[in-house]
């Protein structure tokens, strides 16, 4: 019986690893939608016409490690609360999915 305690405790953390690590890939892709894609751009110039060239915001809003840290901000309650929850675990996957194709299509690119 105590085996069987172990190996599931041990699951449960194999599973927290997994789904943080998702949770790390999907971040990254929520990061990049706004910082350089295209389809982030009309967030990027709202914020330009907003606070100038020179405001924070502007210099906010280009800088990976800032948006990357306040998406982050936000995930880590997130992650916390719903790591087992499907619907979350789903939006994971899809966006860790897409970070990692962007990867590897930047890889094979090249090649």
């Amino acid at each position: 019986m105590r085996l069987w305690r172990r190996s599931c405790a041990y699951a449960n953390d194999v599973s927290d690893l997994v789904s943080l690590v998702l949770l790390l890939l999907a971040v990254a892709r929520l990061t990049r939608l706004v910082v350089t894609d295209q389809i982030g751009l009309p967030i990027r110039q709202w914020v330009l016409v907003r606070s100038g060239d020179q405001g924070w915001w502007t210099y906010a809003i280009h800088c990976p490690w800032c948006v990357g840290m306040w998406f982050s901000l936000v995930a880590s309650p997130l992650w916390y609360y719903f790591r087992h929850n499907p619907v979350f675990l789903m939006l994971c996957v899809a966006l860790a999915l897409s970070q990692a194709v962007g990867l590897l299509f930047k890889v094979d690119k090249e090649n």
